[in-house]
Formats: C-alpha cells, sequence, structure tokens
C-alpha cells in the first residue's frame, strides 16, 4: 500500500507542476531572440540581430585604427634602425653598443622562435637545449635546461628586452642630440624626431615585435572599409519563453575563437585541364626526368586567388603581358602602334589567357591570402609562392645554352631573367653576374605574333664516293656558301615558350652554294663520319626548344629535361634528312612519346633520333642503309607535340635515353 502512495504522491505532483506550467504560459507571451549558428553548430541566443552585425563591424574599425597606428609606429621604429646601421655601425665610440645590441636581439629572435604565440614549446628539447647554452650566463642559471626554464621563457625575454632596450635608448639619445651635425637627410631627421615626441623610445623589442606581428597578420584591414560575419554564420528568429541570452560580445568572442571575420572582395578560379597525366601520355621527345607526381597533382588542381579589388587581377594580367611581350612592344600593341612592317620584323597580333577562369564577388575570410597589390599577385602567378632567383658568374667560355642547362633552367626562363641578352649567341665576359629565376607559372599566357625574318639557307654537302681514299676519309673539293631566305610566319608563344609556329611563305633573296666533298668508300658504307654531321631539315627553321631543362609545354607549372631539339618552321610534311650514315634500326609509329619517329645505328658509336613526323618514305624499312642527307620521313606533330617540329637526339656509346648528348656542337662542326 505504501508503494501505491508513492506512484499516486508523483503523479499528483506532475499534474501540479504541468498546470503551473500551463498557467504561466497562458499569462506570460514568448519574446523574439535569434538564434545563432556557425557552420549548423549553435553558438547561443542572442536579443538583436542587428546589433552583432554592427558590433562585428565597429571591432573591424578599432582593429583597422589599430594596425594603423601600428604600422605608422613601426616604420618609425624601423627608420629608426636604419638610422643606426647608417650612422652608428661606423662610430668607435658608440659601434660597440649598437653591435651588442644587434647580439642581444638575435638571442631573444632566437628564444621567440621556440614558443607560439600562447607561449607553447613548438621546438624539440635538443633545439631547446642548443639555443639555450648559446646564451650569455646571466641570462640563465646553469648549462642545464630544466622543465622549471622551459616554462619561465617569458621571464628570459623580458630579461633580455630590458638590455636591449637600455643600449637603443643611449644610442637614440646620442643621434637625436647630435642630429643637426652627423649629416642626416630631412626625412631621417624628421622620422627621429617624430620617434623621440611619440615616446617611441618606451617600446620595448618585444613589443615591437608584437606590433609588427600584428601589423603583418591584420594588413588587410587597412583595404577595406567593411568588416562582416565569418563563412558559415546563419542567424533565425525564434519565438521562445527563454529568456536567458547572451550577450553579443560573448557570442563575437566564441564566434572568432572558431572562424575569422571576413572582407569582401572577388574570388578568380583558374580552372586546371581534368585529364589523365602518366609517364606513358605526355612525354614529348624525351623527359624521362619530369617530375610526374608533380605534374598530376598541378595539373587537376584548380587555383584559387583572392583579391580585394577585381582591377588588381587585371592590372596583375597587364604586368605579365609586359614581361613576356616587353613593355614597349606591349604598349604598342595595346595603343595600336606597332610600325609597320618594310622588310623583316615582328607584330604582336593578339594576346590572352588561354585559361578558364571565372570571377565571382564573395565574402573572404581574412585568414585567406588576400591580395591587395598588382605586382605581388603577378609575381606569384608567374613564379609562385616562393620565387627562386639566384645570381650566378659567367666565363667568357661559356654559352647561354649551357648556362641555362647548367643551372636548371630552360633558354627561354635565361632570357625573361637577363632582358639586356637578345640573341642565343650573345657572349659573355669574365665573372659577368647573371640572374637565374624558374618560372612556375599559375596561368598560360598566349601572344600571337606575325614575324618576318631572314635567315640563311645552309648549303648542302653533297657527297662525292671514292673507292680510292679510306672509309671516314675526306676531302672538300668545293667550299660551300650558304644563301639567304626572307621567311614569313605566325608564331605563337605559351608563357614565353614558342608553342606553335605557321610558316605562310618563304622567298630566296640569295641562292647557297654546295659544298662537295670526296669520302672514301673503301670500307663498310654503313659508317658515318664522326666529325661532320648534316642538317636533318631544310633551311629556314626555328629551333624552338634545347637540349637541357625547360619548362614542360603541357603543364609550365612542372619543368623537365628536353634531350634533344625541337626544331620548327620548316613547315608540316617538309623532309626529314638522315643526318649521317647509317643504319636504321628502329621505325615505330607511338601515340604518345615520339609518336611516328626513326632511330638510326650510324656504326661510329652514335644514334640519332627523328621524332614526332607524319610519316616515313615509302619504302624504307628496318636494317635499310642510308646516306647523309637522304630524305627519311615528312615534319609532322604526331604524338605528344604542340605544333609541327622535328625532334631531334644524339645518343652516344649506347643507344638509350640516358646517353643522350646536346647534339649542335656536333651539327656545328
Amino acid at each position: 500500500m505504501k508503494k501505491y502512495g508513492i506512484y499516486i504522491a508523483i503523479i499528483v505532483i506532475g499534474i501540479c507542476v504541468f498546470f503551473l506550467e500551463f498557467n504561466y504560459r497562458k499569462n506570460t507571451k514568448p519574446i523574439t531572440l535569434y538564434q545563432v549558428y556557425l557552420d549548423n553548430e549553435k553558438i547561443g541566443m542572442i536579443k538583436s540581430k542587428d546589433t552583432l552585425e554592427k558590433y562585428i563591424s565597429s571591432q573591424g574599425k578599432i582593429v583597422k585604427q589599430q594596425v594603423d597606428g601600428y604600422k605608422i609606429d613601426v616604420e618609425r621604429i624601423d627608420t629608426v634602425y636604419e638610422i643606426m646601421e647608417k650612422y652608428i655601425s661606423k662610430n668607435t665610440q658608440y659601434s660597440t653598443l649598437y653591435n651588442e645590441m644587434l647580439l642581444i636581439q638575435n638571442k631573444y629572435d632566437s628564444i621567440n622562435a621556440l614558443v607560439d604565440e600562447n607561449g607553447k614549446l613548438i621546438s624539440d628539447i635538443s633545439t631547446v637545449a642548443t639555443v639555450y647554452s648559446n646564451l650569455d650566463d646571466k641570462y640563465k642559471s646553469n648549462t642545464v635546461l630544466t622543465e622549471t626554464e622551459i616554462k619561465n621563457f617569458e621571464t628570459l625575454k623580458q630579461s633580455i628586452d630590458k638590455d636591449i632596450k637600455v643600449r637603443k635608448q643611449n644610442i637614440v639619445n646620442y643621434l637625436y642630440s647630435n642630429r643637426n651635425n652627423i649629416n642626416l637627410t630631412s626625412s631621417e631627421k624628421s622620422n627621429l624626431e617624430d620617434y623621440v615626441s611619440n615616446k617611441l623610445e618606451d617600446i620595448g623589442y618585444t613589443e615591437y615585435v608584437y606590433m609588427k606581428k600584428y601589423v603583418n597578420d591584420n594588413n588587410i584591414y587597412l583595404y577595406t572599409d567593411n568588416i562582416y560575419e565569418p563563412l558559415g554564420i546563419n542567424i533565425k528568429k525564434v519565438s521562445t519563453y527563454d529568456k536567458n541570452y547572451r550577450s553579443v560580445e560573448e557570442v563575437y568572442s566564441d564566434i572568432l575563437d572558431k572562424k575569422p571575420c571576413t572582407i569582401e572582395g572577388y574570388q578568380f578560379k583558374i580552372k586546371k585541364s581534368s585529364g589523365s597525366i602518366s609517364p606513358s601520355n605526355t612525354l614529348i621527345g624525351a623527359v624521362a626526368s619530369t617530375d610526374y607526381k608533380l605534374l598530376k597533382e598541378n595539373a587537376n588542381e584548380d587555383i584559387v586567388i583572392y583579391v580585394t579589388k577585381k582591377e588588381i587581377f587585371d592590372d596583375a594580367i597587364e604586368e605579365i603581358s609586359s614581361v613576356f611581350v616587353g613593355s614597349d612592344t606591349y604598349e604598342e600593341y595595346k595603343n595600336n602602334t606597332q610600325k609597320e612592317i618594310k622588310d623583316t620584323g615582328n607584330r604582336v597580333d593578339n594576346v590572352y589567357l588561354r585559361d578558364d577562369i571565372t570571377i565571382k564577388k564573395t565574402n573572404i575570410s581574412i585568414k585567406e591570402k588576400i591580395y591587395n597589390d598588382s605586382s605581388e599577385l603577378a609575381g606569384y602567378l608567374l613564379y609562385g609562392d616562393k620565387k627562386q632567383t639566384s645570381v650566378v658568374y659567367a666565363s667568357s667560355s661559356d654559352s647561354i645554352m649551357d648556362l641555362a642547362y647548367k643551372n636548371g633552367i630552360s633558354v627561354e626562363e635565361f632570357f625573361l631573367s637577363n632582358p639586356s641578352f637578345n640573341s642565343i649567341n650573345n657572349i659573355f665576359y669574365d665573372k659577368q653576374p647573371i640572374t637565374i629565376t624558374k618560372l612556375n607559372p599559375k596561368i598560360n599566357l598566349v601572344v600571337e605574333e606575325y614575324q618576318v625574318l631572314d635567315k640563311d639557307i645552309e648549303y648542302k654537302r653533297v657527297e662525292k664516293y671514292d673507292d680510292t681514299m679510306i672509309k671516314g676519309n675526306e676531302k672538300i673539293e668545293q667550299k660551300g656558301e650558304n644563301g639567304l631566305m626572307r621567311v614569313s610566319q605566325k608564331v605563337q608563344k605559351v608563357n614565353g615558350s614558342i608553342s606553335y609556329i605557321n610558316l605562310l611563305g618563304n622567298e630566296t633573296v640569295k641562292n647557297s652554294k654546295d659544298e662537295i666533298v670526296l669520302v672514301g668508300t673503301k670500307e663498310i658504307p654503313n659508317v658515318g663520319s664522326t666529325t661532320s654531321w648534316g642538317w636533318p631539315t631544310n633551311s629556314g627553321y626555328t629551333l624552338t626548344s634545347y637540349f637541357g631543362w625547360r619548362s614542360y609545354p603541357f603543364n609550365p607549372s612542372a619543368r623537365e629535361f628536353h634531350a634533344g631539339l625541337d626544331i620548327a618552321g620548316t613547315g608540316y610534311g617538309s623532309p626529314v634528312y638522315a643526318s649521317n650514315n647509317g643504319t636504321i634500326v628502329k621505325m615505330q609509329h607511338d601515340k604518345w612519346n615520339y609518336g611516328t619517329h626513326i632511330i638510326i645505328d650510324h656504326n661510329n658509336g652514335y644514334w640519332t633520333v627523328y621524332g614526332h613526323m607524319s610519316r616515313f618514305v615509302s619504302g624504307l624499312k628496318v636494317g635499310d642503309t642510308v646516306s647523309r642527307g637522304q630524305q627519311i620521313g615528312y615534319v609532322g606533330s604526331s604524338g605528344a607535340a604542340t605544333g609541327p617540329h622535328l625532334h631531334f637526339e644524339i645518343r652516344e656509346h649506347e643507344n638509350r635515353y640516358a646517353n643522350v648528348i646536346n647534339p649542335l656542337p656536333l651539327l656545328k662542326k
């Protein structure tokens, strides 16, 4: 019975609570609040949606004012450091004090790098111990780093900061009191006076480092008028009896712990190819040293760029166009003031981006990389996140092609980095400084040109076999002379490298004169000369890629080693000639790589490769002996090629890719 009494009591109490709640709600009206969500996670309820938005905007303006003030002070402090370097480092009385200050600052920076902004250790104990052991005794109690000392980094930094401040104040006092006697510029003098009048000497090194980082982290606030809530914020109006709502300050603080605010700007998306990439289907000629993992990642990854104003992207493309076209020529192209070609010359017909680029106005997280300077963006689009630039010193015996090869860049990159050079035949003087810069373009800028050029008609070597002379011996019966040809052609360049040449016509200005050579035939006739090689195409050609490093034509972000010469400009279907006597050892049609190609064994320690042909000469087969200058095929664009050209290789000692050598030195003998 007692048990049933407990149940009855519980039921009675429940009924009472229900009626009390019902009566309360009957006599109480619900209130309107706003539930704040961040990425579908509840943050809390607030009384006013507008109040939160206005508060976020006001906080952005506070940060903007703080950044602006810090930036002015940091620039003044930096200028004072420059004045110290300029005037104190050579002053015997204060140079010791100055050098001590720099040394102590370096030690401070070493310690500061060991912990994050929250004071948490980010380096391993051995690194910390090495840094700590290099400090002066006054900054540590013993030579062993203890856990207690690790926790007391802030105290340690304060002690070092004090020593920096004392030395810096002494130096500034000297500079200020002698500012009229040490030949300061008017700008330096004014800055020093501002430094003192604003009492910036009271700012310690710790505070200076913090201010500098704050300006760097929040610099984007200076380039926007409004600050907006983070992406993913959703505010829903609710009707509730719950009067427990939070302040906008509390909600704002919780939001910032999870996500940063946003600013208004523009998103540019550069879409990349979605085709499959593998070593078996991307070779041009021979590119076995290409980093295919990097190539695959770069080929399929869209590039997203954020800017504060749409014009910044447009101006960056303008700057890049000026780099590839030449600033003067590009201005003439834009203004339609290019000079008419009378005899020979170039004319830019078109400049455009080949990429699929989308643009939209959007709110951008301030933690993203947001560009506000067109030159900075142009640098990224040309060179990637980190511009790799160095200076090397050439010798008078170097050639441009050799120097580019030794430093892992293409000939085109050499000319872009060193605009004072304009020909592959330019020579160096000893110890001439040369800039080496590797491109890592994020876009494909196409330049189309019309060219009228005078090119040599290289004389042909005509061989007369003499059975009284030993095979391999030669004698010149008539010296050859080059002729002259005027060529008109359309040229397409992508990021400075030729991708396509369309021959429009040619006119002979002066005929060439054949070189007649008596060649001994006493020995095997399929042995080629080791000292003289014939050019494998007609005259009027253009070398579009040299032997050595270059940007990969199908993805300029990747680099490759090009194992031969790319010879273009003689026209699709023009003849391809055997460069020397020899035996055909391979004839193959290849969908990728070399395309339709022939390999000839010259039986003298050398092999030659002729790639990307449109077809073979009818009747040729493996095992046939061919002579120098004999036509073996026709120029084409089979395989992995951007346009009609001949890929020509010479291999030495063994018929394999690893034994390729630069063909030009042999061809030019």
